[in-house]
């Protein structure tokens, strides 16, 4: 027999963790540096989390600024680039067997496997800025 106790806490430590898991999800955004000219430009791209995306956008504004130093940043397209691709694979495989036993005759066990296989493929893309420095 389990303890309510048991229960309760087990059932916090749960919803804790959700919360942290949620917490983790929502808050998820940053800058990085893809490439980079010094003084000349370069490509930012940007992770964005639904709650933290202004912060992102100003991480990026401020390494496209940093490699600028005194010459004005440039922005000369931002948007979805395709930086790779993801594929899942199910496979599903049936084993069927049948056993026959007659009087007449001696037993016999008949087998078969069916498979069957899925594949999808998606793009991953993540939101990328080219700048110039002038």
């Amino acid at each position: 027999m389990e303890s309510k106790s048991g229960d309760i806490s087990l059932k916090r430590i749960h919803l804790v963790m959700i919360g942290i898991l949620t917490f983790s999800i929502l808050n998820c955004a940053t800058a990085r540096v893809v490439s980079s000219k010094p003084g000349e430009g370069g490509t930012v791209a940007l992770t964005q989390g639904i709650l933290k995306s202004a912060e992102a956008k100003a991480e990026a504004n401020n390494f496209m600024a940093t490699n600028c130093g005194s010459k004005q940043v440039k922005i000369l397209q931002e948007g979805e680039v395709v930086v790779g691709t993801t594929t899942n694979v199910n496979q599903n495989t049936n084993v069927n067997a049948q056993r026959n036993n007659s009087s007449f005759t001696k037993s016999n066990t008949n087998i078969s496997v069916s498979t069957a296989q899925t594949s999808n493929t998606r793009n991953i893309t993540e939101w990328q800025i080219e700048y110039a420095c002038e």
